[in-house]
Formats: C-alpha cells, sequence, structure tokens
C-alpha cells in the first residue's frame, strides 16, 4: 500500500463516491509497516472547510470525518501493537491525531 492508495481513499470519501472493493482491497493489504503512512495522511490535512465545495456542503465535511474514522478503523483492525507505534505520534499537534 502506498501513500497513493491513501490519498485516493481520501478523495472518495471527500466526493461522496466511495468503492467498497477499493476500500476492501486497502483493509486486505494494510499491516503495521503502514503506521506512519496512515498517520502523516492525517496529518496532512487540513480543516475540513479547506474540501468544501460551498457553504452547505454536508457531504465533503461527512465523508472528511468519514474517511478519518476509516483510517482510525485500519489502526484498530491492526492491534496492540499498532498501539505502541502511535506513541511516536502522541505529541503531534495536528487536531486529529489525539
Amino acid at each position: 500500500m502506498s501513500k497513493f492508495y491513501i490519498t485516493e481513499v481520501f478523495l472518495q470519501f471527500i466526493s461522496n463516491n466511495v468503492s467498497n472493493h477499493f476500500l476492501g482491497s486497502i483493509v486486505k493489504v494494510v499491516n503495521l509497516a503502514h503506521i506512519d503512512i496512515l498517520l502523516m495522511s492525517v496529518e496532512s490535512l487540513d480543516d475540513p472547510s479547506a474540501y468544501c465545495k460551498h457553504d452547505d456542503d454536508r457531504k465533503t465535511v461527512k465523508g472528511f470525518f468519514l474517511y478519518l474514522d476509516f483510517i482510525s478503523a485500519l489502526i484498530i483492525n491492526l492491534g496492540e501493537r499498532s498501539i505502541d507505534l502511535l506513541n511516536k505520534y502522541k505529541n503531534s499537534q495536528h487536531p486529529f491525531i489525539p
């Protein structure tokens, strides 16, 4: 899995056009070696409003937070060892890392 795939997942979520097949393929290949890619993808995010098409764009905001939920689920699914690997991000100032 590469940063490209995670970026594509994000774009699918914020466009409200998610491929369950694509998400499933990521779930199958993600492993502990991908923790940094997952966390860096979150750290690179701006405020949800930066991705909105207009002021009342609830679909994009919903997709933004579903993306965060997906990343969290991937990490949780990796088990206890993933929690240990997250410790190096404990001092992150990004609002979506904690």
